[in-house]
Protein backbone atom coordinates (compact mmCIF):
# COMPACT_ATOMS: atom_id res chain seq x y z
CA UNK A 1 0.00 0.00 0.00
CA UNK A 2 1.38 3.40 -1.00
CA UNK A 3 1.23 6.40 1.29
CA UNK A 4 1.59 9.99 0.22
CA UNK A 5 3.79 12.20 2.38
CA UNK A 6 3.33 15.95 1.95
CA UNK A 7 6.38 18.13 2.66
CA UNK A 8 6.51 21.90 2.95
CA UNK A 9 8.76 24.81 3.81
CA UNK A 10 7.68 28.13 5.27
CA UNK A 11 9.47 31.33 6.26
CA UNK A 12 7.31 32.21 9.29
CA UNK A 13 9.42 35.35 10.07
CA UNK A 14 8.86 34.90 13.81
CA UNK A 15 7.16 32.57 16.24
CA UNK A 16 7.56 34.96 19.15
CA UNK A 17 4.00 36.29 18.75
CA UNK A 18 1.13 34.98 20.87
CA UNK A 19 -0.88 32.37 18.98
CA UNK A 20 1.63 32.01 16.14
CA UNK A 21 2.29 28.31 16.81
CA UNK A 22 -1.43 27.53 16.66
CA UNK A 23 -1.82 29.59 13.48
CA UNK A 24 0.98 27.62 11.82
CA UNK A 25 -0.42 24.29 13.03
CA UNK A 26 -3.84 25.22 11.61
CA UNK A 27 -2.40 26.14 8.21
CA UNK A 28 -0.34 22.95 8.01
CA UNK A 29 -3.48 20.95 8.76
CA UNK A 30 -5.49 22.82 6.09
CA UNK A 31 -2.83 22.05 3.47
CA UNK A 32 -2.36 18.49 4.76
CA UNK A 33 1.39 19.01 5.33
CA UNK A 34 2.97 16.15 7.27
CA UNK A 35 6.50 17.54 7.58
CA UNK A 36 7.38 21.24 7.35
CA UNK A 37 10.69 23.06 7.60
CA UNK A 38 10.07 26.40 9.32
CA UNK A 39 12.65 29.16 8.85
CA UNK A 40 13.18 32.41 10.76
CA UNK A 41 11.36 31.23 13.88
CA UNK A 42 13.53 33.48 16.08
CA UNK A 43 13.56 30.85 18.81
CA UNK A 44 16.97 30.80 20.49
CA UNK A 45 16.94 27.22 21.81
CA UNK A 46 17.13 23.72 20.42
CA UNK A 47 14.81 20.95 21.51
CA UNK A 48 11.31 19.72 20.81
CA UNK A 49 7.70 20.36 21.77
CA UNK A 50 5.06 17.64 21.65
CA UNK A 51 1.35 18.30 21.70
CA UNK A 52 -1.60 16.09 20.83
CA UNK A 53 -1.45 16.76 17.07
CA UNK A 54 2.11 17.89 16.30
CA UNK A 55 5.75 17.58 17.18
CA UNK A 56 8.00 20.59 16.71
CA UNK A 57 11.73 19.87 16.49
CA UNK A 58 13.94 22.95 16.75
CA UNK A 59 17.51 23.02 15.49
CA UNK A 60 19.58 26.16 15.69
CA UNK A 61 21.85 26.61 12.70
CA UNK A 62 24.87 28.95 12.70
CA UNK A 63 24.43 32.20 10.82
CA UNK A 64 26.43 32.76 7.65
CA UNK A 65 28.75 35.09 9.59
CA UNK A 66 29.38 32.40 12.24
CA UNK A 67 30.07 29.83 9.51
CA UNK A 68 32.59 32.18 7.86
CA UNK A 69 34.42 32.71 11.17
CA UNK A 70 34.54 28.95 11.81
CA UNK A 71 35.85 28.31 8.29
CA UNK A 72 38.68 30.81 8.74
CA UNK A 73 40.25 28.81 11.60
Amino acid sequence: MKSILHLGTWNVQTMLLAGKMQEIANQLKIYNIHIAALQETRWPNEGWIDNKDNTLIMVERPTLQEEMVQASY
